[in-house]
Order: C-alpha cells, then sequence, then structure tokens
C-alpha cells in the first residue's frame, strides 16, 4: 500500500503487491506536480467561470467538477478560489438562461430585451467603479 508521510513523499509499505510501486511513484508525481503550480488567478476566476456557463448552456453538466478542480490547481496562494469561481459561474448561468430565454419568448421586443439583458451587468460594473472611486 502507498502511504503519504509528513514530508509529502509516498513510500511502497508492501512488496509484495506488483503494482504498488507503480502507484507510490505516480503518488509521488502528482504530489509534486499539484505542489509545484503557478497561480493563474486569471484562469481561475474568469476563464473557468466562462468555459462553466458555456457548459451549463449546453447541457455538458459534467464538465463542471473538472472546471472546479482547474479553479483549485490555477490558485494555489487562495485554497478557497474555487467557490468564488462556482459562485461566478452560477450566477452567470442564471443570467445566460433568463436572457436567452427571454430572447425566445418576445422575439417581437429583441432590441428592448437583448438592451436590459447587456445594460444590466454594465449597470453593475458602473456601479462597482464607482464604489471602488469613491474609496
Amino acid at each position: 500500500m502507498a502511504t503519504a508521510t509528513g514530508t509529502g513523499r509516498f513510500h511502497c509499505t508492501c512488496p509484495c503487491l506488483p503494482g504498488c510501486e507503480i502507484v507510490a511513484h505516480l503518488a509521488r508525481s502528482a504530489d509534486h506536480a499539484w505542489s509545484g503550480r503557478s497561480s493563474r488567478p486569471w484562469l481561475a476566476v474568469i476563464a473557468s467561470p466562462l468555459a462553466m456557463m458555456a457548459t451549463a448552456e449546453t447541457d455538458q453538466w459534467w464538465a463542471w467538477p473538472v472546471l472546479l478542480l482547474c479553479s483549485a490547481g490555477w490558485s494555489p496562494a487562495e485554497p478557497w478560489m474555487w467557490v468564488l469561481a462556482l459562485e461566478e459561474a452560477v450566477v452567470g448561468s442564471e443570467w445566460v438562461f433568463v436572457g436567452s430565454s427571454s430572447l425566445a419568448s418576445f422575439p417581437a421586443e429583441r432590441p428592448l430585451v437583448a438592451a436590459l439583458w447587456v445594460g444590466f451587468p454594465a449597470v453593475l460594473a458602473g456601479i462597482g467603479w464607482w464604489s471602488r472611486r469613491r474609496g
């Protein structure tokens, strides 16, 4: 059986199993790759939630755990950054669903629906910019 020690190393404790050394080597390699990853916050909180919104729109929910794991891997300094990515993806997916169903439900009012759909995040961005400027 491959076990983890306090130093982050994996050692095989049962030499009778033929695949134990392979498992220990794979565990050491995965531990080394995970602990040596570099920080990519842009990918963690922008690209991953956008990809999650796209997969939600196309009903490919299986990709969400993979993308959350990627978000966690891209933010080693902030271990809970994946929760922010999940929140952004849920809110963004709801925005996509509301907008796309509104455009489909009101085909005669497309310019108005599109203006409201695009205007809402623009207003939120403006409020955020204004509140940061005020200090």
